[in-house]
């Protein structure tokens, strides 16, 4: 049975029910209204009343009985009528789609009904979820094929990191090692030429005594970098006296080949100055800080020589040590820039031809200082070219303490 055999047995069903109510209904109607005769013309008058409202709500149920069958049969024959509608247009679309599948989504005369345009609709719906659904698979290969590039990508930076890495730990180690490397060329090439002159044995016992504590600075350089994350302090000389590691360094920079020709004056406010700090720290800091400003001197004017003097001033718990030369300065702008990795103004002929000017002096020495709680700035030299301001914490035992009675007298390298 077809659908529209359903439809129409339904509709015969529907019909019988309401038929079978309404004569269900006027029965019973005609059998109230009939006893209600009888019993009126048999029954007195005091009970006429009573009997009368029976047989009213009586008769109101049938009449209800009744107006549900008419509802339901003009709702039979409306639905009914619906679905002969639409079944005669989808049987109308079915027959035209068996013949021709296009022939629906064409607009020609006997198609333009509404059922037709939304079979052509949810064709070119259909034609687009296929376009887009290609498109999609397109762009996913794409960006599956870019994920891999950038994988890659990773994979090559984070090498590329690594070997970044190695190398600044290898420019640093050059760096710092480079410094007193120089200065045991120099004692030996002193110590070369006191053997010549045949001077004194004490003399040529200072180079080597000179040129040995420049490699135990060498080793502990060396022993710095060999430790994870690059130790930031020292413990085995600390504290320590600024005026003897001052003393010290200026008499090493004099045999250093890029510092030796330069004038050095130490002044100190006190014959002592502790500080909480690493003797060869300290000295490492303030041979990288007088050899920079003697390239810096050399850099801006070609002058072999110049003047460097350094001064140590106590402040409350704080010990000053300013380095101070006549060189060419630095720029306002660039007084925090300098102690940048990698930033230098030495002429680039220049640091090829020396092997240096990387940029790194100034930058590993604000680290040290930093690591025992100090500063490390760059200013204005009343000499004229640029200040190097070393702020130590004093040691703890000396911290808050009477001075001594007076200054001392300037000491010369």
């Amino acid at each position: 049975m077809n659908l529209r055999q359903r439809i129409r047995a339904w509709l015969a069903l529907a019909l019988l029910l309401a038929l079978v109510s309404l004569a269900a209904g006027a029965d019973l109607l005609l059998s109230q209204l009939h006893g209600v005769a009888q019993e009126i013309l048999t029954q007195p008058l005091a009970n006429s009343a009573e009997l009368l409202r029976s047989h009213y709500r009586a008769t109101q149920a049938a009449l209800w009985l009744g107006a549900l069958g008419v509802a339901a049969l003009g709702a039979a024959l409306t639905w009914s009528l619906l679905q002969m509608l639409v079944i005669g247009r989808l049987e109308q679309a079915a027959r035209t789609l068996a013949v021709d599948p296009l022939a629906a989504a064409e607009p020609s005369g006997s198609h333009r009904d509404e059922i037709a345009q939304l079979l052509a609709a949810l064709d070119g719906y259909r034609r687009a979820l296929g376009q887009e659904q290609a498109s999609r698979a397109s762009q996913l290969e794409a960006l599956q094929s870019l994920r891999g590039a950038a994988d890659a990508v990773v994979v090559q930076l984070r090498e590329a990191d690594r070997l970044a890495l190695v190398g600044r730990v290898a420019m640093g180690m050059a760096h710092e090692v480079g410094s007193p490397l120089a200065i045991v060329g120099g004692y030996l090439e002193r110590l070369h030429t006191l053997e010549q002159q045949q001077a004194p044995l004490a003399d040529r016992l200072h180079c080597i005594d000179q040129a040995d504590h420049a490699l135990a600075r060498i080793h502990a350089i060396l022993s710095d970098f060999a430790e994870p994350g690059l130790p930031r302090s020292r413990v085995e000389d600390r504290p320590c006296d600024l005026v003897a590691v001052a003393l010290r360094t200026l008499g090493q920079c004099e045999q250093h080949p890029r510092a030796r020709r330069l004038t050095l004056d130490l002044q100190p406010q006190w014959p002592q100055h502790l500080a909480d700090a690493s003797a060869s720290h300290i000295e490492q800091v303030l041979t990288n800080l007088v050899v920079n400003a003697a390239d810096a001197m050399r850099s801006a004017g070609g002058k072999s020589g110049g003047r460097v003097e350094i001064s140590l001033v106590r402040q409350g718990d704080w010990q000053e040590l300013r380095i101070d030369d006549d060189g060419p300065g630095i720029p306002a702008s660039a007084l925090e820039q300098v102690f940048d990795e990698f930033y230098s103004t030495k002429d680039r002929a220049d640091q090829a031809s020396r092997g240096s000017g990387w940029g790194l002096g100034l930058a590993v020495s604000r680290r040290i200082v930093h690591g025992y709680g100090g500063m490390l700035t760059a200013s204005e030299s009343p000499l004229g070219g640029a200040r190097m301001t070393v702020r130590l914490p004093v040691a703890p035992g000396q911290r808050r303490a009477a001075r001594p009675s007076g200054p001392v007298e300037p000491l010369q390298a």
